[in-house]
Formats: structure tokens, C-alpha cells, sequence
């Protein structure tokens, strides 16, 4: 039976987010929330992530991103995707 609770998102975040740190510190914030996903830079210069776990959970870790790097995001889109079945948090290369 799935988790109902279970939710997923893929956001998308442009700006200065390559090469200041910003993948390492999405993963460790994803693992503080007990988060699985993925995080990868792309080569138009921003960084793709995803994240599944408890709604609030996933809103939390958002939340922390914006705040740890909102003076270098110029750029947020967010989308509800189905679940990717991860069973933990990495970055990806």
C-alpha cells in the first residue's frame, strides 16, 4: 500500500548555485530531514533536485535551501512529480 503521505517534488534553481557549495549543502539538509532524492548540476548553469518524503518534511527542506542560499537563487520552479522510489539522498555527476 503506498505511503500517503509520501510526497515528491523536482525543483529547478537558477542563479549563482554552481560552484558555492550548494549540492553538498542540499544533501546534507536532506539527510538532516530524512529525505531521498537526487541533487545534480546541469550544464545550463543551474542545479536540478529532487525530494521525496513527509510533506512538511519536503516544505522544511525547501524552506532551509531559500534561507541558507536565497542571496544566490534569482530562480525557483517547483513541480509535484510521482514518486521515484529512492531510498536515499545523493548527488549526482
Amino acid at each position: 500500500m503506498p505511503d500517503k503521505n509520501l510526497h515528491c517534488i523536482k525543483a529547478i534553481y537558477s542563479g549563482l548555485v554552481q560552484g558555492v557549495g550548494f549540492r553538498q549543502t542540499v544533501l546534507q539538509i536532506a539527510q538532516y530531514f530524512d529525505l531521498h532524492g537526487r541533487v545534480k548540476n546541469l550544464q545550463n548553469g543551474t542545479v536540478e533536485l529532487t525530494a521525496e518524503g513527509d510533506k512538511e518534511k519536503v516544505d522544511s527542506f525547501l524552506k532551509m535551501i531559500e534561507n541558507t542560499f536565497g542571496n544566490n537563487i534569482t530562480d525557483l520552479q517547483v513541480n509535484i512529480i510521482p514518486s521515484l522510489g529512492y531510498v536515499d539522498y545523493k548527488i549526482e555527476y
